[in-house]
Order: C-alpha cells, then sequence, then structure tokens
C-alpha cells in the first residue's frame, strides 16, 4: 500500500474494495456494526485485541498490518480473550485458516466483481505482514505459468521487483506479466508484449497460482 494510513480508514478501504457495507463487514467478522462505525470514524481508535484477530480474519489480511496501521505493537495489546478458556481451543481458533474471498477480474475491465465467486484459504502463518487478494482470471493468461481461467493469489503490499509476476490494473484492464525493468524503466511483459509500468493504478506481486482443476 501506498503510503501510511491510519488503522481506520485502512478499515474502510480494505471493506470498500471488497464492495461490503459495514453490516456485511460485521456479519463477517462478528465486530459490532457500530464499533466498526467508530473505528472508520475515530481512525486512531484502538479495539481490543480480539477485534483485530476478527477483522483480520474476515477481510483476510495478516493482523499485523492492523496493528501496524493503529500504530501499537501487538504484546502492548495483551492475549485475545478467549471464551471459554480452554487453552486447546484457543490454540485451535489461533490455527484457523483464514478465508481469501475469491473475486472475478476480465480481461478489458478496469474492476473486479463485487460479490466473491468462491474462497480460498490460508494458514494463518502464511498471512503475517501480508494484504491477501484472489482473483479469478477471465480472458487471460501467461503461459505457461497461469492460465485462462486460474486462481492467482496476490499480496497487495508487496508492489514487486524486476523478476516477479505482477497483476496490474490499469484504466484499461488488468495485465498480468513478468516485471522487467529496462533502462531505468519499468514494464510488465507477457507473451513479448511490454505494457508500461506508468499508468499502472494498482501492482501486487502475484504469490500463488492455483490451477483449474
Amino acid at each position: 500500500m501506498a503510503g501510511k494510513i491510519d488503522f481506520g480508514t485502512l478499515i474502510r478501504q480494505l471493506r470498500r474494495e471488497r464492495g461490503w457495507t459495514q453490516q456485511e463487514l460485521a456479519d463477517k467478522s462478528g465486530v459490532l456494526r457500530s464499533t466498526i462505525s467508530q473505528i472508520e470514524m475515530r481512525g486512531k481508535m484502538k479495539p481490543r485485541p480480539e477485534v483485530f484477530l476478527q477483522l483480520a480474519s474476515a477481510l483476510g489480511v495478516g493482523v499485523e498490518v492492523l496493528y501496524r496501521a493503529a500504530n501499537i505493537a501487538p504484546h502492548l495489546l495483551g492475549t485475545p480473550k478467549i471464551s471459554p478458556p480452554d487453552n486447546d481451543l484457543e490454540r485451535f481458533l489461533l490455527k484457523r485458516p483464514v478465508t481469501i474471498p475469491v473475486y472475478s477480474i476480465f480481461a478489458g475491465s478496469s474492476k473486479a466483481q463485487k460479490e466473491p465467486e468462491n474462497y480460498i484459504y490460508w494458514a494463518r502463518n502464511r498471512i503475517q505482514g501480508r494484504v491477501m487478494e484472489a482473483y479469478k482470471v477471465t480472458g487471460m493468461n501467461m503461459a505457461p505459468k497461469i492460465d485462462d481461467g486460474d486462481t492467482i493469489v496476490v499480496d497487495r503490499a508487496d508492489p514487486g521487483v524486476p523478476g516477479n509476476v505482477v497483476l496490474c490494473f490499469y484504466e484499461t484492464g488488468p495485465v498480468i506479466g513478468t516485471l522487467v525493468e529496462d533502462r531505468g524503466e519499468r514494464w510488465v511483459e507477457n507473451g513479448g508484449v511490454r505494457t508500461p509500468m506508468v499508468g499502472c493504478l494498482k501492482s501486487s506481486v502475484v504469490i500463488e497460482v492455483r490451477k483449474i482443476l
């Protein structure tokens, strides 16, 4: 993500990117809508530690990302309260996989669908420090790594470095390719065709490709 934004702004941005209302985020996370409203309005509000976990799980981001936006160290919040206080239950809850919604993107369209088409699950320890999103690509490919219909998982917190496969959103639609640098300029290259990074609205490194079965 470009620039430093406060906790409330980040929650509002992530929620709107998924096309959710505050009530929909409340339903998915188990956090009261009134609490979400207060977080978004007050910006620097620091809720209970369990709220951080609930929001991170619903939004598919690492809880450390939310801590960082709130400008606090995780250990200062203490241990999230889980009821009943059963150690086995607590370990189970903290090891639950994170749900990541999968949105469809189409060649020639600059916006992803608002409603998820599917869901994938990642181990919680793989999410740390990342802002995860997943997309089903339609009308695009990047031989031999990505085929039409595959699902790609990207890290929005990482725009990529030369050599990485990246997803870039332009006004004309999404482009998938290898990030290359040539004489001080960066391009997204796919099948011998280069698209300049200038004009890319959002660049995210592709960290996993899930093949169609």
